[in-house]
């Protein structure tokens, strides 16, 4: 079991390799954001196709295709790709790729709405863009509203694509919403998936606190404005975020998306997975919201000790963060560390100074790049381009 990770901007993108060399598996984690498809998954696939000796007219088979949650940088990417897999078929050309399965929860099963409803409620109040046909323009509407709009519109064109390319969404799970209720286990091939996210008891929180706030303001479900303001908070996004614990015979990865840390650290304890000491130890760690320091602490680190981190983003939204390295230094000390980043460190710290907007930025203060060169010799730094974790 090995993990490629892409160079996704500002999001995440991943390829999980597994089976034999003989009979090689590949999983899809993501899409990334707007041009990542066409900037770095679909040469990555077409070189897999190479790779294999895919004769033309046959597909590269993708056993799992996961979307980690609806946000554009996690999302687009997915859309795209089965966009051009649905023309390809419309066009009676043969498949180059071909999906076994889809894991993905929407907007609807997350707040436990019906999916024909809300297409009705949004195309109504903001026209046919919203249901996943078009871009959706912004006009006067709040940028994090406009962003939960696009994404709820990429979760129900992923929900039609699959269908109509005859992909089944969630079959392990009955086709119901994904969710941890205590380590629900699924195996594909040699992979064991245990659930750690989304907590069944955060989903009931969020469908309870939405449908009360549509009672305090005595709005019905035909309010599209009532369906983004429940999930307008990042927070309410990152609380829906699949998590995985995968193993393998030898290797244990942590998927995390964006999820936050305490709410892992609550399903690895409500599984019972810690070990004795209370630590969930792991061969690698997909470090949560691409290295935000508002999504771990301290203390996530040292609960979840990996051999290999993978901090994806370009230094977007300042992730990866300053901080958030400095905790897994920490927690790891003297013991051999792998930390990889998406993109050379340089270009990751020009885009976090951006951010800081006219307020003092000092490489040595704020810088990742200098901060490397503080790391004991046991902490190997792997940055830029697409990467094979193992």
């Amino acid at each position: 079991m090995e993990l490629e990770v892409l160079p996704a901007r500002h999001g995440d993108c991943m390829l999980l390799h597994f089976g034999s060399e003989d009979d090689p598996r590949l999983a899809l984690i993501d899409g990334g954001p707007a041009g990542v498809y066409h900037e770095a998954l679909l040469p990555r696939l077409e070189e897999l196709r190479e790779e294999r000796g895919i004769a033309d007219g046959d597909p590269l088979v993708i056993d799992l295709m996961m979307v980690s949650h609806i946000d554009d940088d996690h999302v687009n990417g997915i859309v795209r790709f089965l966009k051009d897999m649905h023309e390809r078929a419309e066009e009676g050309k043969p498949p180059k790729f071909r999906v076994r399965r889809l894991w993905h929860n929407s907007f609807d099963d997350i707040i436990g709405n019906k999916e024909s409803e809300t297409q009705l409620q949004l195309t109504k109040q903001f026209g046919t863009a919203s249901a996943g046909e078009a871009d959706i323009p912004r006009g006067d509407m709040p940028f994090r509203n406009w962003q939960v709009l696009a994404s709820v519109s990429q979760g129900h064109a992923i929900r039609k694509l699959a269908e109509a390319l005859k992909i089944p969404v969630n079959p392990e799970f009955g086709g119901s919403m994904i969710k941890s209720a205590g380590g629900a286990e699924v195996e594909i091939e040699d992979l064991k998936f245990t659930v750690l996210g989304p907590l069944e008891s955060e989903l009931s929180a969020l469908e309870k606190e939405y449908d009360e706030w549509l009672k305090r303001t005595k709005r019905g479900r035909d309010s599209g404005e009532a369906l983004l303001a429940s999930f307008a908070d990042e927070s309410v996004a990152n609380l829906s975020s699949l998590v995985f614990l995968v193993e393998s015979r030898d290797e244990r990865y942590l998927l995390t998306g964006d999820a936050r840390g305490d709410k892992i650290l609550d399903a690895i304890a409500q599984c019972g997975l810690a070990n004795r000491a209370g630590k969930l130890e792991v061969d690698l760690l997909k470090v949560p919201h691409h290295g935000s320091d508002r999504n771990v602490t301290a203390e996530f680190f040292e609960a979840i000790p990996a051999t290999r981190y993978v901090l994806s983003g370009d230094g977007g939204h300042g992730n990866p963060e300053r901080p958030c390295i400095e905790w897994i230094v920490a927690a790891r000390g003297k013991q051999h560390t792998v930390l990889h980043f998406t993109y050379p460190l340089d270009r990751i710290d020009r885009r976090r100074e951006e951010l800081f907007k006219g307020e003092d930025w000092s490489d040595e203060t704020h810088g990742i790049e200098p901060l490397a060169k503080t790391f004991p010799d046991a902490v190997k730094i792997v940055a830029g381009g697409s990467d094979r974790t193992a």
